[in-house]
Order: structure tokens, then sequence, then C-alpha cells
């Protein structure tokens, strides 16, 4: 920095021996002229650099329904995911709910990609034939020395064998084979994959030792189902250092109940999460919270990339009474969390975090320490009572001390549902979410940085 006292009061001194060293004067004075306007120059750069500094992009939906799958037509988009390649190839994903648009109808999978940073965009993408899949999480690893991109989502096989008619069409059209996964499986979780950046896909359906479902468990359940919807998170060092973990909500059916042969005959009994040793290529079961008071959840990690935390949906007081369910802690206007030290196969009681309680999904990121959750903050009051409104005010809460506390700044006023958080490059974050209660007006984002986040 410049003293600008001691330059003007050089200049004083300048002009006062102008009259006897004129010559000599005069180049000082052209020296001098130079480095005020240098100066000068320097301070409006970094006024109008501190105003550069903060960034938070508008709206832009990149999503919508109507878009036509063969005969059928997408009437709600929902759940969106993501990820950014190597390249700087920015993946996004999402469900397109055909027919009625609820949970238990059928699906296709949609993508879009941006080589720009989200500039511009591809022509949306169909990915899948009509399914009855979930949530999807996408993750990235080196595979042989070559980047390779993936994602896997839980498919329920009651509605998608009854759309496909006979297991011969089924496996035409899917390549679920059921001689392979099982006739009175319920469900069966695929991975697609891609090692072009995600130009082109192959799929593979997880079975015997790859799959986390349908195994034996310590615990006296058969898993049977789980929606794989937090996105994926990377363990960065102490001994599960690289293992990858997805929280999810999971059903099951305690040993020697029969096995449903469709998922939705049985309640979900909490949250879980799976992992994988080996750079996704196989998954298991990790820590189970079989405690039926919350089901959707998230991960970050803590401690310097060493511990988890985990947070979760709490289901309503309604929905709990209905099952006759004690909740395991009250969260009033909080939600419920959990910590584990050892890579997710165990998991501390239930303590309250203060962030949105809002009975939706919420995304989670870390970078630098820092914890990023995505939630609607509330329901609109001008809209209540319009289920396509009830989920609203999208807000980004953070903390930089492990969870212990919370700020937050509201990133979209109008509606705001299921949405997930993530970086794009070294400075800038974006968050994706749906619009509409399940995706009735679309799916959009915004690019914003921590300077906008904290000011």
């Amino acid at each position: 920095m410049y003293d600008y006292g001691l330059l003007f009061e050089s200049a004083f001194s300048i002009i006062v021996e102008y009259k006897t060293k004129r010559t000599e004067t005069m180049k000082r004075l052209i020296l001098l002229a130079l480095v005020l306007a240098g100066c000068f120059s320097q301070l409006v750069n970094a006024k109008t650099e501190k105003k550069s500094k903060q960034i938070l992009t508008a709206r832009k939906r990149i999503f919508e329904p109507g878009l036509l799958v063969g005969k059928e037509k997408v009437k709600k988009v929902f759940m969106p995911s993501f990820v950014v390649t190597d390249k700087g190839s920015l993946i996004v994903f999402c469900q397109g709910r055909l027919r009625k648009g609820g949970d238990n109808s059928l699906k296709v999978i949609l993508s879009r990609r941006s080589e720009d940073g989200g500039l511009t965009w591809n022509d949306v993408e169909v990915l899948s034939t009509p399914i009855n899949h979930f949530a999807i999480s996408p993750y990235k690893a080196k595979v042989n020395g070559k980047e390779r991109i993936s994602f896997l989502t839980c498919i329920g096989l009651t509605v998608t064998k009854e759309y496909y008619k006979t297991a011969d069409n089924l496996k035409k059209q899917t390549g679920i084979d059921l001689d392979v996964i099982g006739d009175v499986t319920s469900s069966v979780i695929v991975k697609y994959y891609s090692e072009d950046d995600g130009k082109t896909w192959q799929k593979e359906y997880l079975t015997g030792d790859k799959n986390p479902l349908y195994q034996k468990n310590s615990n006296d359940h058969t898993y049977i189902f789980s929606n794989l919807i937090g996105q994926v998170t990377e363990i960065e060092s102490g001994r599960n250092k690289g293992r990858m973990v997805i929280a999810a909500p999971l059903r099951g059916v305690k040993k020697g109940d029969d096995l449903p042969s469709n998922f939705r005959n049985c309640n979900s009994i909490g949250s879980c999460v799976i992992y994988s040793d080996d750079k996704g290529e196989t998954w298991k079961m990790g820590g189970v919270i079989a405690d039926y008071t919350a089901g959707e959840a998230s991960t970050a990690l803590l401690n310097n990339g060493k511990d988890l935390m985990m947070i979760r949906r709490c289901k309503t007081k309604k929905k709990l009474a209905s099952l006759g369910i004690t909740p395991s802690i009250e969260p009033g206007d909080k939600r419920i969390a959990h910590l584990s030290k050892d890579g997710g196969m165990t998991w501390s009681k239930a303590f309250l975090i203060d962030v949105s309680k809002h009975t939706c999904f919420g995304g989670m990121m870390n970078e630098n320490d820092r914890i990023y959750i995505s939630l609607p903050a509330k329901t609109l009051d001008e809209n209540k009572g319009k289920r396509a409104f009830k989920r609203s005010r999208g807000t980004v809460f953070y903390s930089d001390n492990d969870g212990e506390s919370w700020n937050s700044k509201m990133i979209e006023a109008g509606p705001y549902s299921y949405s997930t958080i993530g970086k794009i490059d070294r400075k800038r974050n974006i968050v994706f979410f749906t619009e509409g209660y399940h995706g009735e007006i679309g799916v959009s984002y915004r690019i914003f940085n921590d300077e906008w986040l904290e000011n």
C-alpha cells in the first residue's frame, strides 16, 4: 500500500524547490504525477474488484414438463443432481415423471450438459426407457487411469414389470433380467457409467456382492429398497480415506417375514448409508439408524475430512402418529443429525441442528471445512393451500464449526423443492432446485459464491 500522506508531503516539498531547481523539479513532478495516477487507479480497481466479487446469477430453468418420450409425456421434472467432470463439463440429471407424475409413476432419466460452466446447455437427453426409478446419485472416479462418471438409481420393479407386461419384453426394453435379479425381488439398483465425459452411457444392474440390498445383515432385517437420494460424499482423510458414502432412507422386513413383491408394502424403517471402498464399483450396506423417525438424509464431512455428519428429514407428527411411532427426539423447528467416526458404519444418538425443519430433503456439500445445506425455509403465506408452492423460499444454510452453529441466506424467494448443492469450479457454487412440490413448474439453478453468501 502507498503512504498517501508521505506522497503529498513530498509533492509540497517539490513545489517549494521548484523556484530554484526548475528543470530537475519538472522531472520529479512528472514522476510524482505518474505515481499518484497509479495510486488512484489502484484504489478505483480495488473498489471495483470488491464489488465484482459477489456473484449470484439469475434463476435459469433447464428442465420443464411437456417433453414427449415415445407415446408418453413428461408431466413433472423432479429431484436434480449433478457432477462436474475433470474436463469441466457440468452434467445434470433429474426424473422425468410420466402420466400422473407421482412417486409411484413411471419415469425416465433426463440429462443436460454444459461445457462452459452453465452459460449454455445442450439439448435434453433421455437416458432410459420408462421405469419406476427414484433419486439419482452421480459420482466420478479414476478407473484404470481414466475418468469414469457414474450414477446409481434404485428401480421399483412392481410398476416397471406391469408396464412391460412380460419378462421377455422387460429384458428387451430395459435390460432387467428377472432370471438373474429374481422374479419376487421388489427393487434393483442400476449403475449408469460413461468413460467419454458423459457423451455415451452404459448400464449395469447390481447383483450379488455388488448390491447392498437383499444381503444378510446382523440386525435381523432384510433390506429391500433404498432411495439413493443423498449426494456422494468421499471421505478425505483418516483410515477410511477414499470411501464413497451415499445417505438414503431404507425399507426392509424383519427376519422370518415374507419378502414383499412391492417395496411399498413395508414402511421405511429409518436411514442408512451405502458405501464403496473400490471407487464405486461395488456397494455395501453401512450403518443403519432404525428409529423410524426420519428417512431421507444427506452427509457431510467433519474433523478435517475424517468424520461424517448425517442430517435427516423427519416424518411429520401426523405420519408418526398414524404409524404408532414415538419420535426418538422431538425436533421442534430444527433437524435431526447424527455423527459417525468410523466411515458410516455406526452412528451417534440423535441431536438437533438449527436449520429448516421444512418437510423436504436437503442437499449438502463440504468445501474448505464449511458445510452447506440447501432447503426450503417456509411456505409463502400468499400461496398456502396451493401444493405446487408448498415448498418455497430456498435457503442456503452454512456452518464453519462442524455444525455447531449455522448462518443462512435466501437464494430463491419462489417455489423451491428438492435440491442439490455443490462446486462447479474453485470459486463458484451452484444449486439446482425443483420448482413446484413435485416439479410441476420445472428444474432451475443459480450460481453463487461465498462472498455473496456472507454479505
